[in-house]
């Protein structure tokens, strides 16, 4: 996550509280904050979390076994997301790799090199991972982080906004896929949920 959403988010709550007359947040309204640093949506998030959600020890009252549960299949999700991503990186950090090697041989023996002019576009099918099932996992990933978050938060906390707009980019990329790669290579693999869509 950018660090200007999350300070946004920071504002927010530090902000909206004292508006609508509440005193302070509870620890959990914080801690759900602290496990958002990786969420896009912040301002949004930020205002439930400020004063449009819970916003007192009662709110929160008989929870802790959902917010630990909650935080849990968050850490799950974002540690996927931070393994997908990476995936992706190395490709293009491994092709970079590869191209200054080239430019590095090119240039000893005479020839022109683009040593430290950039990296040229690379497509690969990663293959780690989730990848083996969907071609988009790190939004599969994402989507399980909101779903720890929705858990701490209750019915309340609605995050499906982030369903409803990654999933046609997953399925556009996953035609992008078959374009580029063909049907073959891509396989059985689907945008985004394994063996569903």
């Amino acid at each position: 996550m950018e660090a200007p959403g999350f300070l946004t988010l920071l504002y927010i709550m530090w902000t909206l509280p004292r508006e609508l007359g509440l005193e302070r947040l509870p620890w959990e309204n914080w801690t759900m904050a602290a496990f958002s640093l990786a969420a896009p949506q912040c301002p949004l998030l930020g205002g439930w979390l400020g004063g449009y959600g819970p916003t007192t020890i009662h709110d929160w009252a008989g929870k802790l076994y959902a917010i630990q549960f909650g935080m849990i299949v968050w850490l799950w999700g974002f540690l996927g997301n931070v393994f997908h991503d990476d995936d992706l990186r190395e490709i293009r950090r491994a092709a970079g790799r590869r191209q200054a090697k080239a430019a590095k041989e090119a240039k000893q023996q005479g020839k022109s090199g683009k040593i430290g002019e950039g990296v040229d576009k690379v497509y690969m099918m990663p293959k780690n991972g989730l990848f083996k099932w969907v071609l988009y996992p790190h939004y599969l990933c994402e989507w399980i982080e909101w779903a720890g978050l929705w858990i701490v938060g209750g019915w309340d906390c609605l995050l499906v906004n982030e369903i409803a707009t990654m999933t046609p980019r997953a399925v556009q990329g996953w035609h992008w896929y078959v374009e580029r790669f063909g049907k073959e290579k891509v396989g059985d693999r689907k945008a985004v949920i394994p063996g569903i869509l």
